[in-house]
């Protein structure tokens, strides 16, 4: 065997640092778009969840104006409802009660006869929350027949979906009181 050489083979100290910046650099830009990953999959988890949130909250609004008589909009709300202001009262046919839908803040509540567990309206009066984050709620009632409204939901995160009925979901209601 042969006497070991001055020289011996390994990395120099340039290269160590060399390569060390470009791993630095690699696991910034794998960090970056793994972060910019994380948060496009919340926006779309919290829009998916503010539109579900609107397609249960429309089913209530539209069989409620189906059911009811006169439709109006923008009154106060008064008796066992808590203070806010009334984008949307409906007159129960055959029930001398309203059903009054309501913004307490970014509070949507229904103030009303409750619902039974078989969908019909019951004696009792509650004031019920039926969603947080509302941050509009309009109702369009120049056709009381066809009223159209339009709702903006925003989550703690600042997504916002908003959407309009159409009057097509309530036609049926105008049909059968002719």
């Amino acid at each position: 065997m042969g006497a070991p050489s001055a020289h011996q083979a390994g990395f120099s100290l340039v290269e160590v640092l060399i390569s060390s910046v470009v791993g630095v650099i690699c696991l910034a830009a794998l960090f970056t778009v793994i972060i910019s990953y994380v948060r496009s999959r919340d926006r779309l988890e919290s829009m998916q969840r503010l539109q579900d949130q609107w397609g249960r909250l429309q089913f209530l609004l539209d069989r409620e104006i189906q059911e009811a008589t006169p439709v109006t909009a923008s009154s106060t709300a008064s008796g066992s409802c808590g203070a806010g202001t009334v984008v949307l009262a409906l007159e129960v046919p055959g029930n001398n009660k309203r059903i009054l839908y309501y913004l307490s803040g970014t509070s949507l509540r229904r103030c009303g006869p409750v619902i039974t567990s078989n969908g019909d309206l019951g004696a009792t009066v509650s004031d019920a929350l039926l969603l947080d984050g509302v941050t509009r709620f309009t109702v369009n009632t120049s056709d009381p027949q066809l009223p159209t409204y339009s709702l903006t939901l925003t989550d703690p995160n600042g997504v916002s979906y908003t959407n309009q009925s159409k009057p097509s979901a309530t036609a049926f209601r105008s049909r059968t009181i002719q």
